[in-house]
């Protein structure tokens, strides 16, 4: 037994010799491994050997340092594990089956140095083992399921040293679930060295191609730089697909890191380039889809110029793809017995030229710039390189631009396509040059470019119109090539600014225009509406026939023409004024413009041609309340007339100061409007007009105390238009009932947050009845917003709103008085402004009497009374008939208009805002006995007088507030 101990200490004693020996320098590894396989095989037993080689590693397990010394023993070690002497295979075989076990049981420790270390050992064997080594299967499972068990350990090292050693069997079809493992646990993943790892490991493949490539915009820089090494060597270029190389690129090259765009253009350059399109630049480009992902390109093109990787030789140049032919062969230098004819370049060749030349003018400019800063030697230099750029660039380009430049394109007919019944169908969007937006932007720009003398463009597309126009006029050519036709002449109208043209404009309007607008074909009735809107932004005046044609075509026609041809009414109104195209129609309006009110009556378009006697807001207006506007287009979801109407009037009530024609008192009508078509359920389809509305609805309050007092206005009318059940809205069942009242709460919390919305740090001017800017609102001296523009407003509008609805009320009405109730109650009330808090008390105890069965917003506006009673400097005294008129009055004239129903001539004589709130002696209240005023009470109850605020609060003419008018008696009882 000693002598057994004595072996066992012997043996660990040479081991640890060899171990010591080994951590000083890498160099003598090499001998030290033999060594220790000298000591294995000299040792009576492999097991003997391994147990005296783990009491010898034991105290590595509780370094948790990574030292050089450390590092170097577990190199060893890992190298003489994984190594088989080739004398004595099974004998390497059992020791590191002995070892593994060992390892094991330091992997499942609860400390996490001895897991760290044990891991890191396992990980370092798995990638060395040679593939013929033969280790048991079962010792195999055992060790993969560990090391999945440790790819979520809490400690960071220990899960990229598990990801490490499995990654050897990531690509066994046997153990499918360590790549489905990776994919699960790499998004979830928080750090970043661990991430790396895992993208490192990852196969390619189908599964895995997306993931890699999804790391290119991982936030750390080192595992989007492995992801671009990785693509490069596991993903060849035609594996991936066309979106996928676009990506890669785009975003390796723009990256912020340099260290990440220099692993990309390595993958460009190295990879693709070289290996794969044999360092020929267009040959990548087609690997790119450069029509499609044009910027892709570019920036591909980019990044090869300037790391010099094009090179370009002397027969290259655009002048090849100019083909010359003599017309008489012994006159070769003739050059006017020469044809020229262009061989159209590839959309790759264009953009690689177009790319190099732009490089080599910004080259030579740099260079130019360079040389003109400097002196002497360097200042020569610099110039001798912008030199040979610029006779680089003259020999790639011709002469002149059209040498190289032919506008075929605008021949281009619109593509089209057969259906099953024959018939033709064009592709695209039926209105642009060859179907497309920018598509048609990119051809004028080219065209622009080549005919940029004065006047040239329109000449050119003119000459290209007339010649397209001559089948038209002849009633020769099909639907396709009117359409042509039109899209070209819409090119035209676009890009040119004036009529100053070889054909009379007219003669392009009465031939082409207006026939087209009544072709028996859609599509063309469609473009040719677009063109007599453009059309009409260019004339100095809007012609008879051209707005009359417009408004036939909004009125009569299906939804596609209908809504072009809104768009087009908009513009050219907002461009000449809505004044100036009612008067194309000769149409005298100065009367109607006097009333301070849209028509009480809608226009109704199945008893109107479009051309009658209606003003165009109103007639535009009108739009909302016909049946089926809402439909959208089939080529654009968000395109249709509901939507063209909605911006189109949210952009008129932004700039109302530019359209003094359209009457003030309508902007609340209008603004109602968009606020219910903002919150009905429909729109939710119009994503267009959603968004435009929101940016609206944004900035509108903010702008003037104008647009304030027009939001207050309508508060009202929106909250009347969207309750069911109330003005003969239409109700359904109680899911319906209640999804309709809570968009109207939310329409009223939407307008009560607009109107507690401060204004811009600005000078706000205030606007006369017309519309028109004026000079600033002055109260009491210093600038304050008017009562109207504020949350006081507001408040007297809901009181009065709720006073007229009667004592017994049904559920609809019931629920619509507690609805605006609430939001009356989160109004505030300024301390300056005690006109309004005296009026607002006095309405309050009215308002609390009609609600005294709803129990907690009567507890709401006790509050508010409270508030108000607070703010009162002088509850003890009431308001004059005057100080009432000063404070609701207006800068230039008075409109407190009042109606009032069975009511006396002297009764008249009054205002009834006055006589509902303050003692009509217009000062102190003189002493009176109770029996009188509770007579005098009865005798007004009886009598049931109503008033009716056409303006002040209610100034819309389809909104009467009945209030019962009371006289100072009833004031007095009120606050008792």
């Amino acid at each position: 037994m000693k002598e057994q101990e004595m072996a066992d200490t012997q043996l660990i004693r040479k081991i640890a010799k060899i171990v010591d020996d080994a951590k000083a320098s890498n160099a003598t590894h090499l001998r030290k491994l033999k060594e220790l396989s000298a000591v294995l095989s000299k040792s009576p037993s492999v097991h003997q050997f391994s147990v005296a080689f783990t009491k010898t590693l034991t105290p590595l397990f509780q370094i948790l340092k990574r030292t050089a010394t450390v590092e170097r023993v577990v190199r060893f070690v890992s190298v003489f594990s994984s190594a088989r002497d080739p004398n004595d295979t099974s004998a390497s075989d059992e020791f590191l089956e002995e070892f593994l076990k060992f390892l094991l049981v330091g992997a499942t420790a609860a400390n996490k140095t001895a897991r760290f270390r044990a891991c890191q050992i396992i990980s370092e064997i798995i990638l060395r083992l040679p593939d013929e080594s033969e280790v048991s299967d079962e010792l195999w499972d055992e060790v993969i399921q560990l090391m999945k068990f440790r790819v979520v350990d809490k400690v960071p090292l220990i899960r990229t040293l598990a990801v490490r050693a499995l990654s050897r069997f990531v690509n066994d079809s046997e153990n499918s679930d360590i790549l489905d493992l990776f994919l699960e646990v790499l998004p979830l993943e928080q750090n970043s060295e661990v991430r790396k790892t895992i993208v490192l490991s990852l196969p390619p493949s189908n599964a895995t191609s997306q993931v890699i490539i999804d790391c290119t915009m991982d936030v750390s820089e080192s595992v989007r730089k492995a992801a671009y090494c990785v693509i490069a060597n596991k993903f060849p270029l035609q594996s991936l697909s066309i979106k996928h190389r676009t990506a890669i690129l785009q975003r390796g090259l723009a990256d912020r890191s340099l260290a990440v765009s220099k692993e990309c253009l390595k993958l460009m350059t190295d990879h693709w380039l070289i290996k794969c399109c044999n360092g020929d630049p267009v040959q990548l480009l087609k690997y790119l889809d450069v029509e499609t992902y044009e910027s892709v390109g570019e920036s591909v093109m980019e990044s090869l110029l300037k790391a010099d990787l094009v090179k370009l030789h002397k027969v290259e140049s655009i002048q090849q793809y100019i083909l010359r032919t003599s017309a008489n062969e012994g006159s070769e230098g003739d050059s006017a017995d020469c044809s020229v004819s262009i061989r159209l370049m590839e959309p790759e060749v264009s953009l690689y030229w177009r790319m190099v030349c732009k490089h080599l003018q910004m080259e030579a400019q740099g260079k130019g710039s360079d040389a003109a800063a400097t002196m002497g030697t360097e200042a020569a230099i610099y110039a001798a390189e912008a030199s040979d750029n610029n006779e680089l660039l003259d020999r790639i380009l011709p002469e002149t631009v059209s040498d190289y430049i032919d506008l075929d394109l605008l021949h281009r007919p619109f593509e089209h396509e057969v259906d099953d019944e024959g018939n033709k169908v064009a592709i695209g969007d039926g209105i642009n040059l060859g179907g497309d937006r920018d598509w048609a932007i990119a051809v004028a720009r080219l065209a622009r470019k080549v005919h940029s003398a004065a006047g040239e463009f329109e000449e050119v597309i003119l000459g290209v119109v007339q010649e397209l126009a001559r089948p038209c006029r002849e009633r020769t050519a099909d639907f396709i090539n009117w359409m042509h036709c039109l899209a070209v002449t819409g090119l035209l109208l676009e890009n040119a600014k004036s009529f100053h043209w070889a054909v009379e404009p007219t003669e392009l309007l009465q031939s082409l225009l207006l026939p087209g607008a009544k072709h028996v074909h859609l599509d063309v009735q469609r473009v040719s509406v677009r063109c007599l809107g453009l059309f009409g932004l260019l004339e100095n005046k809007p012609s008879e026939e051209l707005i009359k044609q417009l408004r036939i075509s909004y009125v009569k026609g299906p939804s596609p023409i209908s809504t072009v041809a809104c768009k087009a009414l908009f513009d050219i109104g907002m461009w000449h004024g809505p004044q100036e195209v009612d008067r194309a129609l000769g149409l005298n309006l100065s009367s109607q413009l006097e009333v301070d009110a849209m028509p009480s009556d809608p226009v109704n378009f199945s008893e109107t041609d479009g051309a009658s006697n209606i003003k165009l807001v109103d007639l535009l207006y009108a739009g909302f309340t016909t049946n089926n506007r809402a439909r959208a287009l089939e080529n654009d979801e968000n395109e249709s007339v509901q939507a063209v109407l909605g911006e189109g009037f949210a952009k008129i009530l932004l700039l109302s100061e530019k359209y003094p024609s359209i009457p003030a008192s309508s902007h609340p009508l209008l603004l109602s409007k968009l606020i219910s078509l903002y919150f009905i359920n429909e729109s939710k389809d119009l994503q267009r007009l959603k968004q435009c509305l929101s940016v609206f609805f944004e900035h509108y309050a903010s702008l003037s105390e104008n647009h304030k007092k027009c939001l207050s206005k309508a508060f009202i009318p929106v909250m009347r238009s969207m309750w069911p059940g109330i003005d003969d809205n239409p109700g359904g069942s109680s899911y319906m009932v209640s999804n309709m009242r809570k968009r109207a709460i939310q329409a009223s919390r939407f307008m009560l947050q607009m109107m507690q919305t401060p204004l811009y740090a600005k000078g706000t001017e205030a606007e006369d009845d017309n519309g028109c800017n004026g000079s600033p609102e002055i109260i009491d001296g210093p600038s304050q917003p008017s009562v109207e523009c504020g949350e006081e407003g507001l408040a007297i509008r809901i009181a009065t709103e709720v006073l007229r609805f009667p004592a017994k009320k049904t559920p609809a009405e019931r629920s619509y008085v507690s609805a605006v109730c609430r939001i009356l109650a989160s109004l505030h009330f300024r301390l300056s402004e005690q006109g309004p808090v005296k009026i607002m008390r006095r309405l309050l105890s009215r308002v609390c009497e009609s609600v005294l069965s709803e129990k907690d917003i009567l507890k709401e506006l006790k509050l508010m009374a409270e508030r108000l009673e607070g703010l009162d400097r002088n509850p003890d005294q009431d308001l004059s008939e005057d100080e009432v008129k000063y404070i609701f009055a207006r800068p230039n004239r008075s409109r407190r208009r009042v109606r009032r129903e069975e009511v006396s001539s002297d009764e008249e004589n009054s205002p009834p805002c006055v006589k509902s709130v303050i003692p009509s002696n217009g000062g102190t209240v003189g002493p009176r006995s109770q029996r009188a005023s509770k007579t005098a009470a009865m005798t007004k109850i009886t009598r049931s007088k109503a008033v009716r605020i056409e303006e002040g609060f209610h100034e819309d003419d389809d909104e009467d507030s009945e209030v019962t008018a009371e006289d100072s008696d009833e004031s007095d009882e009120l606050t008792e």
